[in-house]
Order: structure tokens, then C-alpha cells, then sequence
């Protein structure tokens, strides 16, 4: 799975006790969305998924949800254990 890929590198990067900030897009499944951007790949995700999948490599400090318009995000920080 390249989340936990990407996962375990973030972590082997880090120094002890570093900070990990994450901010995703509330929802789920994944698909390619254009925008004014242009065409995008997203994964989306929920709340307990994204702590659980993070939990293994880093401790939860802060999750909240952010509204932008008529999208909700999902951004949080997180210290490597």
C-alpha cells in the first residue's frame, strides 16, 4: 500500500519526537476531481480511519475539521513515536 509507504518514510525521516502535519479531504473512496486547478487525483478519508492508520507509526496530538468553502478537511498533527 503506498499510504503506509509513504507512512513509514515520513517517519524515518522525522527526528524523535518530530511533528507530523496532515490535512486531507473528508470523504471516502478516491477519484480524480478538476477544479480551478485542473484535474487532481484525491483519496479521500474519515476521521477514525485516518487515526487509525497513522496510529501505528505516530501519536495523535490534534484533529479538527476544516470547512473551506464546500469542501471539509480533515488536518491534524501527529508525534512520531
Amino acid at each position: 500500500d503506498q499510504r503506509l509507504s509513504l507512512l513509514t518514510t515520513a517517519r524515518r525521516i522525522l527526528k524523535d519526537d518530530g511533528i507530523f502535519y496532515v490535512c486531507v479531504k473528508e470523504g471516502d473512496g478516491e477519484g480524480l476531481i478538476t477544479d480551478d486547478f485542473g484535474a487532481r487525483f484525491f483519496s479521500f478519508w474519515r476521521r477514525e480511519e485516518l487515526i487509525d492508520t497513522l496510529a501505528h507509526h505516530f501519536d495523535l496530538l490534534d484533529l479538527q475539521k476544516v470547512q473551506l468553502k464546500n469542501t471539509v478537511y480533515l488536518q491534524g498533527f501527529f508525534r512520531k513515536r
